[in-house]
């Protein structure tokens, strides 16, 4: 027995023995493979903290590796290590191209780690879905876009993205900005290029590139790498985002553009290669399109008049559509096809009207532009295919004439802000191209002029009719107001006038004149109580009508300079009307503040004990401020917004 017993012993340890190295088999293959699937050096904790605070999502490399194999041959291969700390992260991983015939996709897949640096999961082409890049729009049908479904069921998580994309047209290589938002930041990111014998790559580099960048150059190859770079916060008037971080610009000496090959040295060149290989013969139109124009437009008494009666045509006859930038290519659709779709982007309606011009006997040239709030030039230093909008140029009286075709709400002639003091790239047909600046808003254009009367009831209620011209650059952030619901403008207007306590709008009508332009607003309102008691006293704050001024909020560290980009005017006289019970005791003594971003004047006329009128005037300048002048800026602006909240003491019996 006891024999026999030791035999199970030797048995179970051999039983023992072999589970055991069956585990650590098991054990020492699930690491290896593990192993294979994770990026330590990708987990969260490894990111520096500096780097996290406040951003949506952190790049963690972001590698652009250029082989120009020819001057219509291009291969870009990218990878994008991005972790995502919320939805919005998202837009920041850029997972997903955009193709056409110009364009291939090569090959494109997405990896996602968890926040150790585990692979949770790989995308393949396959998982891509591939659609159009407008939906419903045959215009764009050749251009194509390949998206993912991608929703993270919980944060953080580290994408890596990678792409090998062809390019037949090289004569747009997308500017190098390592950061391209707000609330992200970036631990490195590089681009090179490779350029095949007989080409020659240009560049050029904004202040912060050549601080930031290291660059490493020869004959026929360039690099450019970073470091960390912090988030960069939006900051109220602020300069424009591309002006805050790095920024370089590309191009080819020798290029080509949709099957076209081109070369040009400076700007004259460049428009007579743009208008014979993207623009001549787009123009061509039905000869019944032709006829009707030259009916509407045969009585016209000057080339003003015509060029309105065609803006008006189109305005009413087509439809613009929202197409990200390279899109549909570079070449506007034909003026035919526009005609007969009725639709069309920037680029096809501002050829569209160009064609209607001719047909009408207008001269006007298309013009490449950045449309943005945030004013940005067209590089007239560095000769290459820049811009991001198209707008028409007519030529009057040795100026301009500038055109929006894609708004069917704005006045013909009127260049917003959207436009308006930038350079930009006419293309003057045959003649060439020519770099030419935006119309300037004056002060004396941007004006606001706010007038009411107010009637006081001897129950301290009161009615009053306003009334707001708006012109210029107010005209801009106003004429929209036409197009409210009843629900939307009832909530504009009581947010406007929220100084107002039981405030009824009684009516509220618009008038649009599109010749100076102006547009006007005329409120009607009420309400029960507008008498303030102060202690023994009893006030009325007749500016109380004016909408608030904005005071900005106080910033401890501020990076921007102050832009103010536009000077603006505001004019207000303000009557005030009491009531048979009511006399006026005292009023303000006048007020005026100078400072180095305006002048501000408040007085008060009495002219009898029951009428006083309130005269204010705000002028603000335009300029560029040191970061430093911040806070001077919101100091003024809150006298301003203090000056106006004095009141007017009365006695009522």
């Amino acid at each position: 027995m006891l024999k026999f017993s030791k035999k199970i012993n030797y048995i179970s340890l051999y039983f023992k023995g072999f589970f055991v190295r069956l585990i650590f088999l098991f054990l020492f293959l699930s690491c290896f493979v593990f192993g294979q699937k994770s990026r330590h050096d990708l987990a969260v904790s490894k990111i520096d903290s500096t780097l996290v605070r406040g951003v949506d999502a952190v790049i963690r490399d972001y590698n652009l590796r250029y082989e120009v194999q020819s001057f219509d041959k291009i291969i870009l291969n990218t990878e994008r290590i991005t972790t995502i700390f919320n939805e919005q992260g998202i837009y920041d991983a850029s997972i997903g191209e955009f193709y056409s015939q110009n364009s291939k996709v090569k090959d494109i897949e997405l990896q996602v780690f968890d926040a150790l640096g585990n692979l949770m999961k790989t995308y393949k082409r396959k998982d891509f879905k591939d659609e159009a890049a407008v939906d419903g729009v045959t215009l764009y049908s050749d251009s194509r876009k390949l998206i993912l479904d991608f929703k993270p069921t919980s944060y953080p998580v580290t994408c890596r993205y990678t792409s090998v994309m062809e390019e037949s047209s090289t004569a747009f290589i997308a500017p190098f900005m390592p950061l391209e938002g707000y609330k992200v930041s970036i631990e490195k990111a590089s681009i090179s290029f490779r350029m095949a014998a007989g080409l020659k790559l240009n560049h050029t580099s904004n202040a912060l590139a050549q601080k930031l960048l290291n660059k490493s150059e020869s004959d026929q190859e360039l690099s450019l790498t970073c470091g960390a770079l912090g988030v960069v916060t939006y900051e109220y008037l602020g300069e424009p985002f591309i002006d805050r971080v790095p920024f370089v610009r590309f191009s080819l000496d020798k290029f080509s553009l949709e099957g076209v090959s081109g070369a040009a040295t400076d700007w004259n060149s460049w428009g007579k290669w743009y208008y014979q290989t993207l623009l001549k013969g787009t123009d061509e139109l039905p000869e019944a399109t032709k006829a009707k124009i030259q009916s509407l437009t045969q009585n016209a008494k000057s080339t003003r008049e015509k060029a309105a009666i065609v803006y008006n045509f189109v305005k009413e006859k087509v439809r613009y559509i929202s197409v990200q930038v390279g899109i549909g290519g570079f070449k506007p659709m034909l003026a035919s096809d526009v005609d007969r779709l009725s639709y069309g982007d920037c680029k096809a309606l501002t050829n569209y009207t160009r064609a209607l011009l001719k047909a009408a006997g207008v001269p006007s040239y298309f013009t490449v532009i950045y449309g943005d709030y945030d004013k940005r030039n067209i590089d007239k230093n560095f000769v290459s295919l820049q811009g991001n909008h198209a707008i028409l140029a007519i030529p009057e009286n040795n100026d301009y004439i500038w055109v929006e075709c894609t708004s069917q709400d704005l006045p013909f002639g009127f260049a917003g802000t959207f436009t308006a003091d930038r350079d930009a790239l006419v293309i003057k047909d045959e003649q060439g191209g020519e770099i030419v600046h935006t119309k300037i808003f004056t002060a004396e254009q941007n004006v606001q002029d706010f007038s009411a009367t107010i009637q006081m009831a001897t129950d301290g209620g009161m009615k009053a009719q306003i009334k707001i011209e708006n012109q210029g650059v107010h005209f801009d952030n106003s004429y929209l107001k036409a197009k409210y619901d009843a629900k939307k403008r009832d909530a504009h207007y009581k947010e406007m006038f929220s100084m107002i306590n039981n405030l009824q709008l009684q009516s509220v009508k618009f008038k649009l004149d599109t010749l100076q332009p102006k547009f006007t607003e005329e409120v009607d309102l009420s309400a029960e109580q507008f008498i303030e008691t102060m202690g023994e006293y009893k006030t009325i704050q007749p500016l109380a009508l004016m909408p608030l001024t904005y005071i900005p909020k106080r910033l401890r560290n501020r990076s921007s300079r102050l832009v103010v980009d536009e000077p603006k005017i505001q004019r207000t006289e303000v009557k005030l009307l009491l009531s048979d019970n009511q006399n006026i005791d005292v009023v303000p003594e006048n007020y005026q503040i100078d400072s180095d971003f305006g002048t501000y004047t408040l007085s008060f006329e009495k002219r009898d004990n029951k009428t006083c009128v309130v005269t204010r005037k705000l002028a603000l300048k335009s300029g560029k401020f040191p970061s430093s002048a911040y806070e001077k800026y919101r100091k003024f602006l809150e006298q301003v917004s203090r000056a106006d909240q004095n009141k007017i003491i009365l006695k009522v019996h």
